[in-house]
């Protein structure tokens, strides 16, 4: 992971913000987003930036529901190392009210294991 050059992240990252890319292409790739993100901490704050943007694409609120799962686990990756972990966790905390299931366990245990580190090392 570490090898692929500069310029292929940046044409995926380009890539995966396309306002035609399908749900089940996006959702896939999001899952990829945090293993780039931990090879290649450069990229960690445009990559958080295009997770969370999620609410800004053409996709309906059900087909966004459906990738949100996809996003925290992502964050997950590379919560430990980001440098945005306020927004990471704004973000993780407005999904345990989320529409889907998937999105409202994932929220609650990444909460459980992230919050109160972020806040210690904020400290």
């Amino acid at each position: 992971m570490n090898r692929l050059p500069e310029r292929t992240l940046r044409l995926f990252l380009r890539i995966h913000s396309g306002q035609r890319i399908q749900s089940a292409l996006l959702r896939q790739r999001q899952g990829r987003s945090g293993k780039i993100a931990r090879a290649k901490p450069a990229l960690q704050s445009e990559i958080t930036g295009r997770l969370l943007d999620i609410e800004q694409t053409h996709f309906d609120q059900g087909r966004q529901d459906l990738i949100k799962p996809y996003i925290i686990e992502s964050f997950e990756e590379y919560f430990d190392q980001s440098q945005d972990q306020a927004e990471i966790l704004a973000f993780v905390r407005e999904q345990v009210n989320c529409r889907s299931p998937k999105a409202r366990k994932l929220a609650i245990a990444f909460l459980e294991k992230w919050e109160g580190a972020a806040e210690t090392e904020g400290a």
